[in-house]
């Protein structure tokens, strides 16, 4: 089978087609549709070949018409599918564009609020631009984790590890490192001086 689709069949053809025996009528109209939608021309003899002699050039432009309709269709497609293509790079274009964006336009307010928080709670002197201290909050926050994750995190393990072995690992480094969304999770721990305290208000 070609691409065909379709052809135009005459008043004519019948009126010729109907001069013939029953016989001859069926193949002549098979042979028209062989010819139109498989490219097969057909061996006739006597009346039937001149009978599809006559139609053939017909055929013939009919063909090269439904070929000709279907062209357009196709540049059409085309034409959409290099617009889809073009948009979706367009986009790719704005997502890489967002992502390369300086740390000092993207994420500097943060800098400065988390780690001012962090000096704030340990009374320590770490740099909000300091470049590794950047990098360990700009990693956060590109996983989704905000800025308020950050301080409970700093909350919860400042109050679990001061005064402990542990109070030296409160740094940005421990604090804001792959173990984050785990220290977020966790369920609070009492410090254990609480304890005493307690103990001192009975």
């Amino acid at each position: 089978m070609n691409d065909i689709t379709g052809f135009t069949f005459f008043k004519n053809y019948y009126e010729a087609i109907e001069e013939l025996e029953e016989a001859d009528k069926k193949d002549v109209l098979l042979a028209i549709v062989d010819y139109v939608f498989k490219d097969q021309e057909p061996i006739f003899t006597g009346v039937k070949k001149i009978c599809f002699t006559l139609m053939k050039s017909n055929l013939d432009t009919s063909k090269n018409r439904s070929r000709s309709a279907r062209r357009p269709l196709k540049n059409k497609a085309k034409t959409n599918k290099i617009k889809t293509k073009s948009k979706l790079n367009q986009n790719e274009i704005k997502m890489k564009s967002k992502q390369n964006q300086s740390p000092s336009y993207s994420y500097s307010y943060s800098y400065s609020n988390i780690i001012n928080y962090l000096n704030k709670v340990l009374s320590t002197k770490y740099r909000s631009n300091g470049k590794k201290n950047r990098e360990l909050i700009k990693a956060r926050l590109n996983e989704g984790f905000t800025e308020e994750d950050f301080y409970k995190v700093i909350d919860k393990k400042h109050k679990e590890w001061k005064g402990t072995d542990f109070e030296k690992f409160l740094r940005p480094e421990t604090l804001f490192g792959t173990k984050f969304e785990s220290y977020l999770n966790q369920k609070e721990k009492k410090h254990w001086l609480d304890g005493l305290e307690e103990l001192d208000d009975n």
